[in-house]
This record gives C-alpha cells, sequence and structure tokens, in this order.
C-alpha cells in the first residue's frame, strides 16, 4: 500500500513541516475496507519534505498495485519494476542517489480504529538512500530480514515512521512519492551526438589525429577522406610522421660549444665559443702553439689562457724572462771565466804564431842562446861519459902500530 500525498500539492518554495503534516494527515481518511494485491517487486523513491528536484528511471518487468480507501478520493498507482535507480537534491545538498534493489515484497493495510494505521513489510534485501531535511548529504543503507513500519497520527501535526532494521534505524519526516517510467526496449543504445563525437556526454572524439597525435617535430596532422592523415612537416623535416631531420644545422652540430650558422641549405659553419676551436668545436684551442717561455721555462695551456712554468726559483715572469740578482751574478761569473780562458787560448796561439813569424819571415832566430845551451849541456854529458872510470880496493893489512910508532 503506497500513502502519501499529490506533489502538485506543494508551492514553488519549500513548506515547512508543520504544512506537510497538516497535509499529509488531512488527506489520510478511517480505513473500512482494504483491497490488497502481491506485489513481485516493488522500488520505493524516497524524496525528502523541501527537495526541489526528483528523478526516477524504472525498468519494469510486471507489477500492479491498486489502493482505493474509501472517502472522497481514490488512487490508484501502477509500477512495472525490475530495478530502479533514483536521484533525488534535497535542499542544501549537491547530490543524492538512492537505489533499492528488492526480490519479493508484500503489504497489507488494516485501519485501527479511526486514528491508527499500520503495515508489515516482508523484504529479502532492501537498499535505501535518504537525505533528512536541512542536511547537506545523508546516506542510509539497511539490510533488513524483516521490517515493520507504523506510521500513527500523533496530534495533529506530526508523523513518526520508524523502522528496525538489522543493522541501521532511521527516523525521518519525509513524504513517500513513487514515479514509474516504462522503457520501451530493455537493451541500450548509444545516443547520436550532433557534434560528431561519441559517449554518454558526446566528449569523446573521433579525431584521427586528435587521438593518436602521429606527427613528430611540431608537425600538422590533416585528416583525409580514407579513414585516414596525412602529416605536413616544417621546414627542415621530413619523412611519412615528420621523423627525419635534414636540417644542416641540428642541436647537437657544434657539439654545445658554438653557434651553429647555416651558410646554404646543405652546408654550416660553427661560431665557437672561446676556448674550442674545429669544423664542429670538437677541439681545445692550444693557447702555447706560438708560445715561447725564456730561461728553459715550459708553457702549460689553462682556461682561456697560457702560463709558463719556469724551472728555477731564480726566474719569475710571464715567460720566466726575470732574473733574480744571484742568477744575474752567477751569470757574470761564468761570463769572465769563459772570457778568461778565450784570452789564454788566443795569448798562446798568438805567441807561437809570432814566433814562426820572426823565425820564418824575419829570419831572427829567437832561440839562438837557448839552442848554445842546449849544445854546451850536450858536449859536457859527452865529455863526462868519455872518462875512464878509477876503481879503487882497499887492502887490509895488520894496522895495529908498534909503540915506538906510536911514542914517536
Amino acid at each position: 500500500v503506497i500513502c502519501g500525498i499529490d506533489n502538485t500539492q506543494f508551492p514553488t518554495l519549500p513548506p515547512t513541516s508543520s504544512e506537510v503534516d497538516d497535509q499529509l494527515f488531512s488527506s489520510l481518511e478511517p480505513i473500512v475496507d482494504q483491497d490488497t494485491s502481491e506485489t513481485p517487486t516493488t522500488n520505493t523513491l524516497l524524496s525528502p519534505v523541501g527537495s526541489s528536484s526528483l528523478k526516477a528511471t524504472t525498468y519494469a518487468e510486471e507489477t500492479t498495485t491498486t489502493a482505493s480507501p474509501i472517502g472522497s478520493s481514490s488512487f490508484k498507482a501502477t509500477t512495472y519494476v525490475e530495478e530502479t535507480t533514483t536521484t533525488v537534491s534535497p535542499i542544501g545538498s549537491s547530490s543524492f542517489k538512492a537505489a533499492t534493489y528488492a526480490e519479493e515484497t508484500t503489504t497489507t493495510a488494516s485501519p485501527v480504529g479511526s486514528s491508527s494505521f499500520k503495515a508489515t513489510t516482508y523484504a529479502e534485501e532492501t537498499t535505501t538512500t535518504a537525505s533528512p531535511i536541512g542536511s547537506s548529504s545523508s546516506k542510509a543503507a539497511t539490510y533488513a530480514e524483516e521490517t515493520t513500519t507504523t506510521a500513527s497520527l500523533i496530534g495533529s501535526g506530526s508523523l513518526k515512521a520508524t523502522t528496525y532494521a538489522q543493522e541501521t534505524t532511521t527516523t525521518a519526516l519525509i513524504t513517500f512519492v513513487t514515479v514509474a517510467t516504462l522503457s520501451p526496449s530493455p537493451v541500450w543504445q548509444s545516443p547520436t551526438c550532433a557534434n560528431g563525437n561519441i559517449g554518454l556526454n558526446c566528449n569523446v572524439t573521433v579525431d584521427l589525429c586528435q587521438i593518436t597525435n602521429p606527427c613528430l617535430n611540431n608537425g600538422t596532422c590533416v585528416n583525409t577522406l580514407s579513414s585516414s592523415y596525412t602529416c605536413t612537416c616544417m621546414q627542415g623535416f621530413t619523412g611519412s610522421h615528420c621523423e627525419t631531420d635534414i636540417r644542416p644545422c641540428k642541436p647537437w652540430t657544434c657539439l654545445s660549444y658554438g653557434l651553429c650558422n647555416e651558410t646554404s641549405p646543405t652546408t654550416f659553419q660553427c661560431e665557437c665559443y672561446p676556448g674550442y676551436e674545429g669544423l664542429n668545436c670538437e677541439s681545445l684551442t692550444d693557447y702555447c702553439n706560438d708560445i715561447v717561455c725564456q730561461n728553459n721555462g715550459q708553457c702549460r695551456p689553462i682556461l682561456l689562457n697560457f702560463t709558463c712554468e719556469c724551472t728555477t726559483k731564480d726566474v719569475t715572469g710571464r715567460y720566466c724572462e726575470i732574473k733574480s740578482n744571484s742568477l744575474v751574478i752567477k751569470a757574470a761569473i761564468k761570463r769572465s771565466v769563459g772570457y778568461i780562458a778565450i784570452i789564454a787560448i788566443v795569448g798562446v796561439i798568438s805567441i807561437f804564431v809570432g814566433l814562426d813569424v820572426l823565425t820564418y819571415i824575419f829570419k831572427i832566430d829567437t832561440v839562438k842562446r837557448h839552442r848554445r845551451y842546449l849544445a854546451r849541456q850536450r858536449r859536457q854529458q859527452r865529455e863526462r861519459q868519455s872518462k875512464p872510470k878509477l876503481v879503487v880496493h882497499f887492502v887490509y893489512v895488520n894496522a895495529s902500530p908498534d909503540e915506538s910508532t906510536i911514542e914517536a
């Protein structure tokens, strides 16, 4: 049995809870007769009081429910339900979704006096989500093997609904509304999009260029009529996907050590940075190529420059050209000794040359006296060698003298 009021009774602005309670109880009449029909499957959408939107989509197989209360009004609802998904938007909430999957539900309503109503529902599995009044979002899930709901009129302005569930109990002021829509076919069909896209929201493109983006090196992709595409390459690139670089100046042509300048469509010239040289700026500049270090210094290239390493501490300077005082003195002494030796040698040679000149040119015998002296020495030596040698032999006799001789 579906109990409720027509949603057309609500004005545009959300009614207060007291107004809803008055309208709800004024529409209920004492029931003296009942009309009960069995419902194999029933899904109920719960819309909180004061909600601004309600949407229910029902894919039905076969269900018929008829309720005819006694009084001045009648109500008939026919519901075809197989699976129901319900979305409602309560006041102040951004989204709301309620899903109910039921297998078998039997509802019986009987009058109790003139002011009570009792409904007993036996469900196998029921899931209900609702958003109470004044909350931004709320979700209540009830998994029931047996559920009993009792609605009783309390005074003139209140409605109390109590649900006894296996795990969850929820109490709320609500209005029951059932909306059923019959689908013409159980088969889902993709919507036709006016912009040529696909998808539920028509936001999936079928443009082959946008899907694959096949053109490299900033090439432009153009779709063709044969479900294909062509790539329009930028200058310096070729290939079906602009993958071949034919530019003379490529990013690595000057090895990051210079600037590449295209001199023609097929040639280039590298303007190397300081310290590098070569066709592709691949070599370091030899700054010692035309540098001569003095005083046995050795040239060493450094960053963008050179230096002369002096072999001794007595010389300094960029080219080892500055000598210390001690080194100057040593050098002077060495030069003096050399000069003296040269003078001595020259003097000796001059003497011999002069003697020869006097002897052979001027016929002056400068060694005549010396020759005479030498001749005299040789002659005396010969004379000494020509004299006989005297041999003296001593003969020993009785050398004892007489006493008379001694006395004499």
